[in-house]
């Protein structure tokens, strides 16, 4: 299969699984209106986890192309120091920033953010563009750089859409640090086979975004 073709599969894919879950998520944020926003960002992943797999088994007919469940001690110590450099970095970044960068979705305290941007969101994310995506282009013989590249800017660029209404300043960042933290988890997923570093490596990624909700 040649590189162009499995690209063009790998990102159709991902752009039906987001489609879909978008559809879905549109009805059920029509019937939950008034719920607390946690659970619509929790059921926006439930359907990306839920149509990811069911497309990638379409695809491949084996769902062991989403990686592996195990977790590598010493790529695990490595895969978080870098991830929470990113963080920190981000973290100072954001600070200087005029004007405030709009959270995609209004969260009610700390906890909410927690179960959101360190258990629910990495793993439906990381299923999507690190296991369903990379692991499909590894799989095709699309090669590392290929491989790594193209899920991470694609995880970069849909961060667009939730930041839209923050500045540019902000966006600027909030894309960066995703396509950083996507590459370091792309890199890692290459290396090891893993999908369980990619999902902690960007819980990590989000500990930026963990400030604003202290004291809530």
């Amino acid at each position: 299969m040649s590189v162009i073709f499995a690209v063009l599969i790998a990102v159709g894919a991902a752009s039906l699984v987001i489609i879909l879950s978008s559809i879905v998520t549109s009805i059920l944020a029509r019937k939950l209106k008034g719920k607390p926003e946690l659970l619509l960002g929790v059921l926006t992943q439930v359907m990306i986890i839920a149509f990811t797999l069911l497309i990638t088994y379409l695809l491949t007919r084996d769902l062991r192309v989403l990686g592996s469940l195990s977790i590598p001690p010493i790529d695990l110590g490595k895969g978080v120091a870098l991830a929470a450099l990113v963080s920190l970095v981000t973290y100072f970044l954001g600070a200087r920033i005029k004007g405030r960068c709009n959270p995609p979705i209004k969260l009610r305290s700390v906890w909410e953010f927690v179960v959101l941007a360190f258990v629910v969101a990495p793993t439906g994310e990381e299923l999507l563009f690190r296991g369903m995506v990379e692991g499909y282009l590894l799989a095709s013989g699309a090669g590392i750089v290929t491989s790594v590249a193209l899920p991470a800017t694609m995880f970069s660029l849909v961060h667009i859409a939730p930041y839209r209404g923050s500045g540019r300043s902000c966006l600027a960042v909030v894309i960066t640090s995703a396509l950083a933290i996507g590459l370091i988890a792309g890199l890692f997923r290459a290396s090891t086979g893993s999908i369980t570093l990619p999902i902690v490596i960007h819980a990590v990624g989000n500990l930026a975004g963990l400030k604003q909700y202290l004291g809530k």
